[in-house]
């Protein structure tokens, strides 16, 4: 039979290295109906054409196979455990799918990979049959048995590669018509394989059930319970898992048959004769065959058996297989959950179990499968688990696990993984490791297969990481910065990590906060930043936009930076005998005008300005040279901090007050530094330049930071009059201030800067607003525990015996000295005098109360960190979202952070909302409670149970601001997967949860579809403040955020964070989101003062937000998508546009014109055709834009009909005046005209009688 063309025909009979995720897709296009990516053309090898698909995912899989198609699938684990209930599904309907499952992801060092083998447990628990492959033949070869496999048992079947979907390798692709007979056309009638399946479809069926044909109706996956449910769990047991075994045995033997390579469900590799066999699967089967030939060339009976089966589990096979060995070890990866035994394991112990209840029973064998075992012939079973990240095995390692068994080790052990070392030159990690020896004595023999070189760890001097200074790490031993440094810090950095063992605290996903701090990005640094200070204007833009928070600024008096500097000097060993606090004082103020000119450095101006202050001071010349050799020191101290006046710093301010001016300066942190250019391309000035790096540059950026770490920080006034100067950047203004610029640490990824700056920015707001009412809190509570001490002092003080001074005069002389203690005074008077009498009832509640209140003080100012409690928390949610944050051992974050990987759970946000709100409201029931007693208002017995019951709903709005705020982040794809009703339900929600959704704005139909429907659903609300906001608009942005975060509702900010793209600035990626309409700003938030929702949408700060296209600009979504990757495809470049095509803008601007023509885009001077998905989204851009401006009441029929009816009323009331007007006019126009006559003719008869000789009253 001839068939078309095909795709697969450039691979047929061929070798060829590929991808393991090309080899699916080549695979698949040859035998399914579906191609993915962008390319709809070509066939099947069975001449069927290709469908367009734009991922081949399991939920479209079931549907194509339960329509009869042939269908496969490849899947993540994440997608996986958000499809289980699919995976059921799939298996409960009998649909023949195939599922190839990556178990391997890369390092995010990008050095070796992992494997996850929770796919394994979720497959196995669904009941799928599962075959692993071991490298990219084999996983061509089992994708193809697959299909035979699943279409034949009529169980679904997921091939485990165990490999990452990028990694490459050599794969022999079968001819076509092998591939033909050995898999069969779908539509072809097979005889019915299985005595279950004849009774179901007869003696023939299709080869792929169409159980949704219109010919034969029925209904699939109708709900069951009770007896039937029972039923169909018993019956697909019985009738189809049990017959699955030998069709995968034939299908084997098929595959040889048709392409020649030999496959088995357990092959033993030659190891009939092995007394010590070890049982895998798996990439690591190579290296242990590898060891095992190399000890057979020393006489040891060694052996390998490899299970390419794993479910349903080839019990029989591995009973024959290791019948009669001495000692088996059953090696597989470690499996999680804590389990200590992984599930191969105990399946190979259920099969030798159910073989030795075989033995002496020969008639009734009640496991007839299964072979005879009996005592002598089983085996001593090891169980032996390695590292997820192990691929192969040295040959050494291999030995030893052979060797353990041949000795008798312990049944349970662990490869090339070290619980404990025994000596390390690194003194704290010593010390661990006795401790660790001293608690668990026997952990050495655990593990075997240890790299002793690894142990011997080269000895390196620390460079001890400012934040590790900084903390005070009171708290548990698992959240201490320092102790995390010594354990796992400090062997990261030094490429030591072989020396590091799984102690106790590696059971637990924790890391410390601001770990992130540990990483030096020295080593990948190849340039980095220069300032010219005298170019430099102070605007923070470098900062702002620096993704990693390496650009710390500070803005200081110069008595402040001298009283600093001199300070620092003194620690350093330099002896400042004349630099005296009116000295330093008056030394500033004579260098205070000095700096103003020219930027000159004060390294050179110090010691000017000390000579001429000893002038001044009159000094002698010894004290003269003393002062002067000391500003010297100070000096030199300061040099490698640039100092910089700007206008906006200095001379302004200087304009208005004398000495007002501040120094500016910016170091760069060498530490986080990784040298990315994004700073010296955001300088409008160009007052940064990338320069390469050398031994000097390097020990400059170490002197500078190390300067900026002792200044003091910006003072809070400086920073609160820049962010009320509206020409003035407020997120710059924001990280004057270390406390704001270092909420954010940088780490050792270099992807999504854009995702990094948003955080940074939103972070320092969040901290800022926080922290201002942290410091409101705090000073009350001060306030409250002064107010309390003061009654309590009253009131023992009021009890002292007062009555007499003559007594208590008596009491004091007769002590004979100075002072003498209280106890004392009041033993001398004894019963001499009648004190007073307290309560001391309330004594006691008061000194409990002032206890927790100091308690509480103390947690909010400083707590076990040093640096007091956490302004707010995060949630991470999404398997991609800030994946660069996330990664052990790198935390970037200051503040208590929980990831949850697994798509977001609104109840689990909600339940970790309302268990900080518990928390909370503990605190503000101490409050009240302590208001009360200041009030001598407080009844236990009535107030106790009120304020018991307290819940969030009771509390005032002031109290509620007191709550740290939750922030939710997650990326747009999990936004866009969740149910409308979940949103709506955590947006309802009530808690002070603030959501941030970062948003790349790459463009697509669906997506921006998604944007239109969501916008339209918050909108609806009424009563939930949302934003997007841009990096790239720093005064929307931070004035967005700040009124989200005073909103007593939840909130959500969607971020932009576009792909960074080679050759564009990213400020000229932010503008032209914006411009293009893709990512528009806007800002609604909730205010019971006005009626309507559109007065709460605001588009005032996007370009022109009146118009629907930038008119400077009159850029469109198609000038976007030019600077996108994946939209480079879609513009077809032609000589000239046809008749039938209009440009971008006029095809846009009118729905009949869309109908009828194409869409051009025009780009210096050359022409494009826009496909037609490029020009649909467009369109939807365009619309949702419109939307937008409807919603904000910018764009409505209703305004257009009133403004029509306006202009009417009005031309009504405009000609009725002119007419009223013009009657007024013509009257008074001719009773002007009829007086003007009156008077020509009285003058012109007066002038006639005067030339008659007559005067004008008529004598002569």
């Amino acid at each position: 039979m001839m068939h078309n063309k095909n795709n697969y025909t450039l691979y047929a009979g061929l070798t060829n290295t590929t991808t393991a995720a090309a080899c699916f897709d080549i695979i698949a296009s040859a035998l399914t109906e579906t191609a993915s990516g962008h390319d709809e053309s070509g066939q099947n090898i069975f001449g069927r054409p290709l469908l367009h698909v734009s991922a081949r995912n399991l939920g479209q899989a079931m549907g194509l196979a339960s329509s009869g198609i042939r269908a496969s699938a490849t899947v993540t684990l994440q997608a996986l455990l958000q499809d289980t209930e699919m995976m059921h599904a799939c298996v409960r309907r009998h649909l023949p799918v195939v599922l190839v499952a990556f178990e391997r992801e890369q390092n995010e060092n990008g050095e070796g990979s992992f494997c996850d083998t929770r796919v394994r447990r979720l497959a196995r628990e669904a009941g799928w049959i599962q075959l692993i492959a071991a490298n990219h033949q084999e996983l061509a070869d089992m994708i193809i048995a697959a299909h035979r496999i699943a279409e034949l048992t009529m169980i679904p079947v997921m091939v485990l590669a165990d490999m990452t979907n990028s990694s490459a390798g050599h794969v022999t692709f079968p001819n076509e018509e092998a591939l033909r007979t050995y898999l069969g056309d779908p539509d072809d009638m097979i005889e019915t394989p299985t005595s279950g399946q004849k009774i179901i479809f007869g003696k023939m069926r299709r080869r792929i059930t169409n159980w949704f044909h219109s010919d034969y109706p029925v209904m699939l996956g109708a709900d069951k319970s009770g007896l039937m449910h029972a039923f169909e769990a018993a019956a697909g047991g019985v009738y189809f898992s049990e017959a699955a075994a030998p069709i995968i045995d034939a299908a084997w033997d098929q595959f040889q048959t048709q392409f020649g390579r030999p496959y088995k469900s357990v092959e033993t590799l030659g190891s009939e004769k092995a007394e010590q066999l070890i049982l895998s699967g798996g990439a690591v089967i190579a290296a242990l065959r590898s060891g095992a030939e190399q000890l057979k060339i020393a006489k040891i009976k060694a052996g390998v058996a490899n299970i390419r089966v794993w479910q349903p589990f080839p019990g029989t096979a591995v009973c024959e297989a290791i019948s009669g060995k001495k000692n088996v070890a059953v090696l597989e990866p470690l499996s999680g959950g804590f389990v200590q035994e992984g599930p191969l394991y105990r399946e190979t112990i259920s099969a030798l179990q159910k073989a030795g209840e075989n033995a002496g029973q020969k008639k009734s064998p009640p496991y007839p499968e299964y072979p005879s075992i009996n005592e002598r012939e089983k085996p001593v079973l090891f169980s032996g688990q390695f590292g997820t990240d192990v691929y192969d095995m040295p040959e050494k390692t291999v030995a030893n696990i052979y060797e353990h068994m041949r000795t008798g080790g312990r049944r349970q052990f662990f490869i090339q993984l070290d619980f404990t070392g025994t000596k390390s030159s690194y003194p704290k990690q010593q010390i661990h490791f006795q401790n660790l020896h001293r608690e668990f004595p026997d952990l050495n023999a655990r593990s075997i297969g240890l790299d002793e070189s690894a142990k011997t760890m080269i000895a390196t001097s620390p460079d001890i990481p400012g934040i590790v200074r900084r903390y005070e790490d009171r708290g548990a031993p698992y959240s201490r910065v320092a102790s995390f440094y010594d354990r796992v810090g400090f062997f990261t950095e030094s490429g030591q990590t072989k020396a590091m063992t799984a102690d106790p605290f590696h059971a637990l996903p924790v890391i410390p906060s601001a770990t992130s701090a540990f990483h030096n990005a020295t080593a990948q640094r190849a340039m980095y930043p220069v300032l010219k200070s005298e170019s430099c204007t102070g605007c923070g833009q470098c900062a702002v936009y620096c993704p990693e928070s390496a650009l710390p600024m500070v803005a200081l008096s110069t008595e402040t930076l001298v009283q600093s500097a001199v300070e620092q000097t003194i620690r350093a060993g330099k002896s400042l005998t004349e630099m005296t606090p009116p000295v330093i004082k008056n030394l500033a103020k004579l260098l205070h005008p000095m700096v103003s000119e020219n930027n000159p450095s004060l390294c050179d101006l110090l010691p000017v300005a000390a000579e001429k202050l000893a002038v001044q001071m009159k000094m002698d010349s010894s004290k003269k040279e003393n002062l002067i050799a000391q500003a010297n020191d100070v000096a030199q101290y300061l040099a490698p901090l640039p100092a910089v006046i700007t206008k906006t710093f200095f001379k302004t301010p200087e304009q208005y007050a004398k000495g007002s001016g501040l120094i500016f300066s910016l170091a760069v942190d060498p530490h986080a530094c990784n040298g990315c250019g994004i700073c010296a391309a955001s300088c409008s000035e160009q007052a940064l330049s990338m320069q390469p790096v050398n031994p000097a540059s390097e020990a400059q950026l170490q002197a500078s930071y190390r300067i900026w770490e002792a200044l003091p920080d910006t003072p809070g006034a400086t920073v609160k009059q820049y962010l009320d100067n509206e020409s003035y950047n407020p997120l710059a203004a924001l990280f004057l201030s270390r406390h704001y610029y270092m909420t954010q640490l940088g780490n050792r990824r270099t992807d999504q800067p854009a995702e990094k700056i948003a955080l940074h920015l939103i972070t320092a707001a969040v901290e800022a607003t926080a922290q201002a009412r942290m410091l409101t809190h705090t000073s009350a509570i001060e306030k409250r525990i002064q107010n309390l001490t003061d009654k309590l002092q009253n009131i023992l003080r009021d009890a002292l015996p007062t009555q007499s001074t003559e007594h208590l005069l008596a009491a004091v002389s007769e002590h004979g000295t100075e002072r003498m203690s209280l106890d004392a005074l009041i033993g001398k008077l004894g019963s001499s005098q009648r004190f007073g009498v307290v309560d001391t009832v309330w004594i006691e509640r008061a000194v409990y109360l002032l206890r927790d209140l100091k308690q509480l003080y103390w947690l909010l100012t400083k707590g076990p960190t040093g640096i007091g409690r956490a302004r707010y928390s995060a949630v991470i949610s999404g398997n991609d979202t800030l994946a660069w944050a996330r990664q052990f051992p790198d935390n970037p974050f200051l503040v208590p952070v929980m990831v949850f990987s697994e798509a977001i759970a609104p109840d689990f946000v909600r339940g970790i909302g309302l268990g900080q709100m518990r928390h909370i409201i503990d605190n503000i029931k101490l409050l009240r409670r302590a208001d009360l007693e200041l009030q001598n208002a407080y009844l236990p017995s009535q107030h106790d149970i009120q304020i018991a019951a307290i819940t969030w709903n009771d509390l005032t709005e002031e109290e509620k601001n007191l709550t740290p705020p939750l922030l939710l982040v997650t990326d747009a794809t999990v936004l866009d997967a969740m149910p409308a009703g979940d949103i709506i339900a955590l947006m309802n929600s009530g808690l002070p949860i603030k959501w941030i959704v970062t948003e790349p704005a790459t463009g697509g139909k669906q997506n921006m579809y998604d944007r239109m429907g969501l916008n339209a659903m918050l909108f609806a609300q009424r009563q939930t403040a949302w934003a997007h906001v841009s990096p790239g608009y720093p005064a929307d942005m931070y004035r967005s955020i700040t009124a989200c975060l005073r909103s007593q509702t939840p909130a959500m900010m969607c971020v932009h964070t576009p792909m960074m793209i080679e050759k564009f600035k990213l400020q000229d990626m932010y503008a032209m989101s914006v411009e293009s309409r893709v990512f528009p700003l806007l800002r609604y938030i909730p205010d019971a003062k006005k009626k309507l929702a559109a007065e709460l949408l605001h588009l005032d700060h996007n370009p022109d937000y009146q118009l629907d296209f930038v008119t400077e600009k009159n850029v469109t979504f198609a000038d976007w998508a030019w600077l996108q990757p994946m939209w480079k495809s879609h513009f077809s470049p032609v000589s000239k546009p046809s008749s039938g095509s209009l440009d971008i803008r006029t095809w846009l601007a009118s729905a009949e014109e869309r109908a009828k023509h194409t869409a051009y885009y025009e780009r210096e001077g050359v022409f494009y055709l826009l496909s037609g998905i490029l020009a649909e989204t467009c369109a939807v851009v365009y619309d949702a834009w419109l939307q937008l401006r409807e919603m904000a009441g910018l764009l409505s029929s209703h305004p257009v009909k009133l403004r029509a009816h306006w202009d009417a009323e009005w031309s009504e009331k405009h000609n009725s005046a002119i007419d009223t007007l013009r009657s007024e006019y013509e009257t008074k126009l001719k009773q002007q005209e009829s007086n003007h006559l009156e008077s020509t003719r009285i003058k012109l008869r007066d002038k006639l009688l005067a030339l008659s000789g007559y005067q004008a009253s008529g004598k002569q």
